[in-house]
């Protein structure tokens, strides 16, 4: 509930969600996750732009939530909260990080058996599976709910996008590896249109 008050209470807060898709290795093989905030700081650039740009006088605190596949990078980036320094380096003013908590799990461990080498397989019951569906159903209707969304430009920011019923308001970064053509989110032309994204992946 102290999730949905903070949502909901816009006029004194600007929300805007992270979602990074980091690919399945850190989700199946956590040991061997290195991923650290320097690793994405493009999203959070982009966030601390957008509140530059869009923030308003009556926004007393900037509010990210933020949503990824690695527990590593999910830890590290909320850590800033009691992080002054790094905060001052990754974070705009008067920002916090909400994180849901919720475990990180794959939906399909089967099928990601097919082309990655699991190093310790774990055998999930049907229950623990179902916990990981609700876990991303839950997070991507979070990520629906905030004012602005800087996600993945893949399939899982999608569906909030559209379901957020805000065009404009989405603003999708590329991989790792196509970081340096990420967009200026403080240009009017930034954010990835309904038209755009109807193209892209699918629905889910």
């Amino acid at each position: 509930m102290a999730y949905l008050t903070l949502v909901t209470n816009r006029p004194y807060s600007l929300t805007a969600r992270s979602q990074i898709r980091t690919g399945d290795n850190q989700i199946v093989n956590p040991q061997d996750d290195n991923l650290t905030v320097d690793t994405y700081s493009y999203f959070l650039t982009c966030a601390n732009q957008i509140a530059a740009t869009y923030r308003k006088p009556t926004h007393k605190r900037v509010i990210y939530f933020f949503i990824t596949d690695s527990l590593k990078l999910r830890d590290e980036v909320v850590s800033l909260n009691n992080d002054a320094e790094g905060a001052a380096k990754f974070l705009g003013p008067n920002t916090s990080v909400l994180v849901t908590g919720l475990p990180i799990g794959h939906t399909e461990p089967s099928q990601v058996a097919k082309y990655i080498n699991i190093t310790n397989p774990v055998e999930k019951t049907e229950d623990q599976m179902l916990g990981d569906v609700a876990a991303a159903v839950i997070e991507n209707w979070l990520l629906s709910y905030t004012d602005y969304r800087v996600v993945s430009k893949q399939g899982y920011g999608k569906l909030a996008a559209f379901h957020s019923n805000k065009d404009g308001t989405t603003f999708m970064m590329p991989r790792l590896q196509s970081k340096g053509s990420a967009a200026d989110c403080s240009l009017p032309d930034a954010y990835t249109s309904y038209k755009e994204l109807s193209t892209m992946w699918s629905l889910g």
